[in-house]
């Protein structure tokens, strides 16, 4: 987690490259602010954020903020806060909303108070901590009973090198247009195909290319440097009441919890450039699939020397209570998972996915497509 530095390390040299935040010795207003060093001497790295910090700052100076002094962090909702969970610089509060409409006004209100970013949301049916010791908690936060939660990409946690899942996903995106362009050509008017293979041209050239093959990757389970979110509280319920357990096949057998008693609804104000939409990035006329059902976004964030990006953005989280799921349609996965005959993205990850010309690492990777069983 926190690692000592050379002044001279690579990492500070060049802290674009490796996702190092590039102001140092950063201390909250409620930390010790007389510790705060101008100089960077003997630097730490927290990579679990990107921050660096003059071991005098790190071990006297409570960069994140003393949890007990801290007021909540502003969101614009104001409700009920029944807990709280803890990430650089925030005390995020936890609320109990009593309906629906309530859901619905904390979302808009959320939306409302910070407009220049985006707003999305992600249901869990638990929260995850990161495992730091205790030394390491009561140094950053000034305490050691809190709930830091970790967002973790699936790449990371299953140990897959960053440069070798970009260009996985990169060349795979790249068949997978070339493949769907074959099909496309029968199916659209030669206006729409026009359309469609000057949108794909543009995409492939740009720099959401990359991003848009990670987010295809991370919504049909394959490991990627990021989340997948959604700007659907629908959505993100389902997935906060509901386990999903894939064999070694890749078949899939969705179950609601028995417990809610873990799951949350998880609120995230993200800079615009962190996160790409689906619908946006997609070329036009692209066929309809599980990322559209899922209203889904991929917050591109866990890559470099920070490691759980994402929690740095967290704002708020909810409960998630038997009164709220009403919003979710019954039989609400028929929808979130089209079957491989509706869904072309699904049906070419299906294919290649126990082709023998893939082996090691790629073999791994594509091993994690999953469909649903009864689907």
């Amino acid at each position: 987690m926190i690692a000592s530095l050379d002044v001279k390390d690579k990492l500070l040299t060049y802290p674009g490259l490796y996702n190092v935040y590039p102001i140092r010795n950063e201390v909250s207003q409620f930390g010790n602010l007389d510790i705060a060093a101008n100089t960077l001497e003997s630097p730490v790295l927290d990579d679990q954020y990107g921050r660096v910090f003059s071991e005098n700052v790190y071990k006297f100076g409570v960069p994140y903020g003393k949890s007990s002094s801290m007021p909540f962090y502003p969101c614009g909702f104001s409700g009920e806060i029944v807990g709280e969970m803890r990430v650089p610089y925030r005390r995020v509060p936890v609320f109990r909303v009593r309906d629906i409409s309530e859901l619905n006004n904390l979302f808009a209100d959320v939306k409302k108070y910070s407009p220049q970013h985006e707003i999305l949301a992600r249901g869990q049916t638990s929260t995850y901590s990161l495992s730091r010791s205790d030394e390491e908690k009561h140094l950053l936060f000034g305490s050691i009973d809190h709930v830091e939660p970790s967002f973790l990409a699936s790449g990371i946690r299953k140990g897959y090198s960053e440069l070798f899942l970009n260009c996985l996903w990169e060349s795979q995106a790249r068949i997978l247009l070339h493949d769907i362009s074959v099909d496309m050509k029968d199916e659209l008017t030669s206006e729409e195909f026009v359309r469609f293979s000057e949108s794909t041209n543009r995409l492939q050239s740009g720099p959401r290319f990359i991003p848009f093959g990670l987010g295809l990757a991370q919504h049909y389970g394959l490991p990627s440097v990021g989340l997948d979110l959604t700007d659907n509280l629908q959505v993100a319920l389902w997935f906060a009441s509901n386990s999903i357990d894939i064999d070694a096949s890749g078949c899939a057998i969705c179950k609601p919890v028995q417990d809610l008693g873990s799951s949350r609804l998880f609120f995230f104000r993200c800079p615009k450039n962190a996160v790409y939409s689906h619908e946006v990035v997609k070329p036009d006329c692209f066929p309809e699939c599980r990322p559209d059902h899922q209203n889904a976004w991929f917050g591109h964030v866990g890559w470099g020397q920070a490691k759980n990006q994402m929690a740095s953005y967290l704002c708020c989280v909810v409960e998630v209570t038997s009164e709220i799921l009403k919003m979710v349609p019954p039989n609400f996965e028929d929808r979130l998972f089209p079957v491989c005959e509706n869904d072309p993205i699904l049906n070419y990850f299906w294919k290649i996915r126990g082709l023998s010309r893939y082996e090691g690492e790629a073999k791994r990777a594509l091993s994690s497509v999953y469909r649903r069983e009864n689907a």
